[in-house]
């Protein structure tokens, strides 16, 4: 239930090749956890991702999600604060605040810094969200990470959460700017009641200004069906929920074409990101199909024409496949756990640099990116927009616009067994949505001139 793909796993050992040294550090040699193993040379590093999705330019500017308070939604596991600063220093990223809340009996409690006693765990989806949004938006104020206790009821858990959030009691006092959360549920298996009690509670939060990034899940169109698992039958089709809300901006999963480099440009074609590769190989697929509900006003008129007949999924689409970005994650953990149910043996015992993917990639990487671009607009006085997914939409729809702002994804589908649901084409479709997003561009077509109005003349 978890977004979170990984592939290269390789313990950190100083004698490899490809180091990074952290910013400012001034050693002759980098110390050893700072030395990027030479099998993940080709794993992209933040700044890739800034020049595909075009935000360097906003960064440069000093435009990185600076004056922003951001969030993220954890369950069952926490963050290693240790090991994220070291992740920010050896890639020369800014060191910014990061505070843990514990949630339990629907309220969040403060978490001194080194007082992890009644924390769970570090976990790689939680590090992976933390590390992935702090490398897309480095200026950032803060980022306060809600963890729910492990067991916790899902649905009662995160409205209480967003509850939290809208209040600003776990943020400093107002509601953030920007949440990502990654941990998900296959919509069929929750009621209407139960879809309900969490959309309302997103609505307040989205109506207050907070924009909500959710990966589209890791299991394509089927989502009740575990990730790692390519069934030969057919399999029901359902996508990814709170990333089905028409509340939360969903982002589905993107791999680029090529061989690349870790550290050059990344300008590769994209397609759908699919593993699959035989129905007995363990497989994974960005998520994306149609909801079970009504499909929202903004999703009316889309380009090329084909309006999903409900809500459909994603909104948008980033990275998720390869090359993946390079993260610091914790030990894979033993069968059973929260993060991973599919989990045999443990591949490394120690915190590791790992290239990784999934839907715990694109949600937060839109998430930080997004990010830099509230700064800019705010930076510009610009109107921020309350809800994002009307203002994509709009843009989208005007053609001059849509080229301009989004890179179209026309190769792949999401299918990891035999329902099939649906394949990448000219427009909007439900693997990659309105397709991958140009930042800068978009902030163009945000702070463009409007034509000032024409006053009527009369004559007699």
């Amino acid at each position: 239930m978890m977004g979170i793909a990984i592939v290269a796993i390789v313990t950190v050992v100083a004698a490899t090749l490809a180091t990074a040294t952290p910013s400012g550090a001034g050693l002759a040699e980098p110390p050893p956890d700072c030395t990027i193993p030479e099998a993940l040379r080709e794993v992209a590093r933040p700044g890739d991702l800034a020049d595909r999705y075009e935000y360097r330019t906003l960064h440069e500017a000093g435009h990185d999600g600076r004056g922003l308070v951001a969030a993220q939604l954890q369950f069952g596991q926490s963050v290693g604060l240790e090991e994220f600063r070291l992740f920010q220093g050896c890639l020369g990223l800014r060191q910014m605040p990061v505070t843990q809340w514990r949630f339990s009996g629907g309220a969040a409690s403060e978490v001194a810094v080194g007082d992890t006693a009644g924390l769970p765990a570090p976990g790689r989806e939680a590090q992976s969200d933390l590390e992935i949004i702090a490398g897309a938006a480095p200026g950032l104020d803060h980022i306060h990470v809600l963890v729910a206790e492990p067991g916790a009821p899902f649905i009662s858990t995160l409205t209480a959460m967003l509850q939290t959030l809208a209040d600003g009691s776990a943020t400093g006092g107002r509601p953030p700017d920007l949440v990502s959360m990654s941990y998900g549920i296959c919509e069929a298996q929750l009621t209407a009641e139960e879809m309900s009690s969490v959309n309302d509670a997103l609505a307040t939060l989205a109506n207050g200004g907070t924009w909500f990034f959710k990966g589209a899940g890791d299991s394509g169109s089927t989502d009740c069906v575990p990730k790692s698992e390519c069934l030969p039958t057919e399999a029901p089709v359902s996508v990814h929920f709170p990333a089905s809300s028409p509340w939360v901006t969903s982002v589905g999963g993107t791999e680029v074409l090529g061989r690349h480099t870790g550290g050059t440009p990344l300008t590769g074609a994209g397609r759908v990101w699919n593993t699959k590769t035989s129905a007995s190989a363990p497989c994974s697929a960005g998520g994306g199909g149609l909801s079970s509900g009504d499909r929202p006003a903004w999703q009316n008129t889309v380009p090329n024409g084909q309006s999903p007949a409900r809500r459909g999924v994603p909104d948008i689409a980033a990275l998720a496949g390869r090359p993946e970005q390079l993260t610091y994650l914790p030990p894979v953990a033993p069968a059973g756990n929260v993060e991973d149910p599919e989990a045999t043996t443990a591949i490394s015992s120690t915190w590791s640099w790992v290239g990784n993917g999934g839907d715990s990639l694109s949600g937060p990487l839109m998430a930080g990116a997004f990010a830099s671009l509230r700064s800019a607009l705010v930076a510009a006085g610009a109107s921020v927009p309350t809800l994002v997914n009307p203002m994509l939409y709009e843009i989208a729809n005007n053609p001059e616009h849509y080229t301009r702002v989004f890179r179209d994804i026309t190769e792949g589908n999401n299918a990891i067994n035999t329902t099939a649901c649906c394949s990448a084409g000219a427009g909007y479709d439900l693997t990659t949505g309105l397709g991958e997003v140009r930042i800068a561009a978009l902030l163009a077509v945000l702070t463009e001139p409007k034509p000032a109005p024409v006053t009527p003349t009369f004559t007699g």
